[in-house]
């Protein structure tokens, strides 16, 4: 296995997964959504949108 693409429905409860994932050297990417981890360095990169931007161009009539 390449890589897992994670789009999380829940914060919660994704640090055994990850140091599984992590112990196999198989790379973890989230998609859509952060998660709550004890470490951070467990998934290799988090791609989302920034919700705070999109609001202030909504806001100002992009």
């Amino acid at each position: 296995m390449d890589g897992i693409l994670v789009a999380p429905v829940v914060a919660t409860g994704w640090d055994q997964v990850l140091r599984e994932a992590k112990a196999a050297n198989i790379p973890v990417i989230l998609v859509d959504r952060q998660i709550e981890t004890s470490d951070p360095n467990l998934y290799l990169s988090a791609v989302t949108s920034d919700q705070v931007l999109e609001a202030e161009r909504l806001g100002n009539g992009w």
